[in-house]
């Protein structure tokens, strides 16, 4: 019984196949790659965000008040983009500002890739917002009574 070898036309196609199953793989695969880091992009971003939300919570909780007057000792910037405060814990000047894509507290960067910062005050209920738009995350919004 003679064996006859694969010729050369069927070595070649079988390498085109595997070739194109290849190439569809590495493709899936590639992207399959991009959203898991994509995702955890957002994740990360999204984990930051809500820390620097409950810093500034926590800072803000603790806004002393004028004893006369009953007021508390906070100042908003006009655009809404930086707040000035007293804090009742010892007494120092605060200051919580957005420059550029950073949110800053006293100095320090709390949170890079930031779109928008937004504080308001009302004086009539005594509610202080806070809205922050973080890159790839969305709107943290938070409102608490000083």
């Amino acid at each position: 019984m003679r064996r006859h070898p694969f010729t050369l036309a069927e070595v070649i196609a079988v390498l085109v196949i595997m070739g194109i199953v290849g190439a569809v793989a590495s493709f899936s695969f590639g992207a399959g790659a991009r959203g898991f880091i994509l995702g955890q992009t957002r994740l990360d971003l999204s984990q930051k965000a809500q820390v620097a939300m409950q810093r500034l919570i926590l800072e803000l909780r603790f806004v002393d008040f004028d004893p006369d007057s009953g007021a508390l000792l906070l100042a908003i910037a006009e655009d809404g983009q930086a707040i000035a405060f007293t804090t009742r814990r010892d007494g120092t000047s605060q200051q919580i500002a957005f420059t550029g894509s950073e949110l800053r507290l006293n100095g320090k960067v709390l949170m890079n890739r930031v779109n928008a910062f937004q504080a308001t005050h009302s004086t009539a209920t005594g509610e202080l917002a806070i809205t922050m738009n973080v890159d790839e995350v969305g709107e943290f919004t938070t409102a608490l009574f000083p």
